[in-house]
């Protein structure tokens, strides 16, 4: 990020939901991105529920602490398409997700993902699946245990790395055009409306 971004950044209070939403979620809600996760206090699921209510964004609860929630935040019938090519479904199934739904996926990988946060059973690698990654990374990220990679940004690229480097680019200037609208006092709901995603319906 720029000099002048990360003054923004320093200036904004970062317990703030909206602040939170923007630095976490901001190639989303720019519709550059099919989903992304956002990881808050237990006090602001309400919030973040109603924030995203009447707009083409879902919200999944994946995993709750006596503290902290985390959300996948998504648009549902691009994530169906993506998680049903045929790379994307192969991987599925030898992870264990055969013919399952989109509901039914999400409950077993909740499942699996408070088992690891509690209890530190294996990590459920098909998060990579749900937030977009290549799929070449997440086999190369299970198959090197995290090790071996040629570079780590958003996630760790084991395949194309050219690519990565302009989904990178691409995220970072989402961040910046979120940080300086939420700056400029835009709210959220705002932010959504400017992009494209209340009422289902693109406003740009």
């Amino acid at each position: 990020m720029s000099a002048e971004i990360i003054q923004l950044v320093c200036s904004m209070n970062l317990k703030n939901i909206n602040t939170q939403i923007a630095l976490q979620c901001s190639p989303l809600l720019t519709g550059i991105k099919i989903s992304n996760l956002l990881i808050t206090n237990c006090e602001n699921e309400y919030l973040v529920k109603q924030l995203f209510e009447n707009t083409s964004l879902s919200v999944e609860m994946i995993y709750k602490s006596d503290k902290r929630i985390t959300f996948l935040i998504f648009q549902e019938d691009k994530l169906i398409d993506y998680l049903n090519g045929i790379e994307e479904t192969a991987l599925f199934n030898i992870l264990g997700y055969n013919a399952m739904k989109l509901h039914e996926i999400f409950a077993e990988f909740s499942k699996r993902f408070t088992r690891y946060m509690e209890k530190r059973e294996d990590f459920p690698h098909e998060m990579g699946l749900f937030l977009e990654y290549p799929v070449e990374d997440v086999i190369g990220f299970i198959e090197n245990q995290g090790k071996k990679f040629l570079y780590t940004g958003y996630w760790k690229v084991y395949g194309n790395l050219q690519k990565a480097l302009e989904t990178f680019d691409r995220y970072n200037s989402a961040k910046e055009n979120i940080i300086q609208l939420l700056a400029q006092g835009v709210s959220i709901e705002g932010i959504l409306t400017i992009y494209h995603l209340k009422n289902n319906q693109l406003v740009i």
